[in-house]
């Protein structure tokens, strides 16, 4: 669940306007994801964004002994519309993993107008696999790319000084769970060989249903939620800089380690 948080919280990049809107445009980051300073993954963003619509996609790959022991492979896509007021709508969501041949899948179908999830596919090893969550927790809802986007909206907003907190559900197809975002300030952050400035936010990932018992077992005792800090750059692309467990036995971190938005993209498996 550790290394699924930090996933959950890292999505496509996007661009932000003078006055808070994101942008359209295309990205691509590469990030390392790291568990109490060992590196077990990298992980590969892509975006693309239109007037019309966006898509997002991730595709995470384990490095160096872990790759070794468990050899995980995931990808995950959204494809969304815009709305009326440029908002980001999920339409269909897609994810699948694959660790020691064990693999899983999700397809998600939204009503862009309402968030309700109004089709849902899931596979565990090959066969049909049915969520715990109940169809009252499936409404109002986004997937994680969509969530990170609207997380970033919400930051372009806060740097222009709208910095009420705020709250985003979100359904994965297993897990639903709420994100609370809170501002933190601004600071600098020295990543991927130069020094930003930074916006610091406080986010809380607090289940809701569909998690299993040990979901949540790398939190400190007492704790029912997972609390990260996330940093996003100070200035027009927020680029998500690094996201880190704050109430973690152990420090479970992503930090961006190449921005590689040329015609030759991310290499997934570069160490």
């Amino acid at each position: 669940m550790l290394l699924g948080t930090l996933l959950l919280l890292l999505g496509a990049p996007l661009r932000a306007a003078s006055n808070g809107a994101l942008e359209d445009g295309s990205l691509e980051l590469r990030y390392g994801l790291y568990w109490g300073g060992l590196k077990l993954a990298t992980l590969a963003l892509r975006h693309d964004a239109d007037a019309e619509g966006y898509t997002a996609e991730t595709a995470i790959a384990t490095v160096g002994l872990l790759d070794q022991i468990v050899r995980y492979r995931g990808q995950s896509r959204i494809a969304g519309e815009r709305g009326p007021a440029g908002e980001l709508l999920p339409v269909a969501y897609r994810m699948e993993s694959e660790r020691r041949s064990k693999t899983r899948s999700a397809a998600l179908e939204f009503d862009p107008g309402t968030g309700r999830v109004v089709h849902l596919e899931m596979t565990k090893r090959g066969e049909p696999y049915r969520t715990n969550v109940p169809r009252a927790q499936r409404q109002g809802v986004v997937d994680p790319l969509t969530a990170l986007l609207r997380l970033r909206a919400w930051a372009a907003g806060a740097r222009l000084g709208d910095r009420a907190p705020s709250r985003i559900a979100v359904f994965d197809g297993r897990r639903r769970y709420d994100l609370e975002i809170a501002w933190r300030g601004r600071e600098q952050a020295t990543l991927a060989g130069r020094t930003w400035p930074a916006l610091r936010l406080e986010v809380r990932l607090v289940p809701v249903a569909g998690f299993d018992e040990d979901d949540l077992e790398h939190t400190r005792a007492g704790e029912d939620a997972m609390a990260l800090a996330v940093l996003l750059s100070d200035d027009q692309r927020l680029l998500p800089l690094k996201v880190q467990t704050l109430n973690a036995t152990i420090t479970g971190t992503a930090q961006l380690l190449e921005d590689c938005s040329t015609e030759a993209g991310c290499r997934l498996a570069a160490r």
